[in-house]
């Protein structure tokens, strides 16, 4: 699986979307949390995908605010994000 590492420039929460910008040495790359791209209504989620989502956005709003680096690893060929891994400072 493949992995991104990098501090968060920003998050978007929405209504059906929530985005996270990884800013990396060479990019600022946008993620997908969760979230319908074709701007349908909102997307039908069960609840432990919810606690999970939830979880995955604390930690990388924590990490935001504190200038930590993140690794995040998302599915192959794909935007989304399938893991978050917070990272001490050295």
């Amino acid at each position: 699986m493949p992995w991104l590492s990098g501090t968060i420039g920003y998050i978007k929460v929405g209504r059906s979307l929530t985005v996270v910008e990884l800013v990396t040495a060479r990019v600022r790359e946008p993620l997908l949390l969760w979230g319908d791209l074709r701007g349908g209504t909102d997307p039908v989620q069960p609840a432990f995908d919810t606690v999970v989502h939830s979880m995955q956005l604390s930690l990388l709003k924590e990490a935001m605010f504190r200038g930590l680096t993140v690794r995040i690893f998302i599915a192959e060929a794909s935007a989304y994000i399938r893991f978050v891994e917070v990272s001490a400072p050295p």
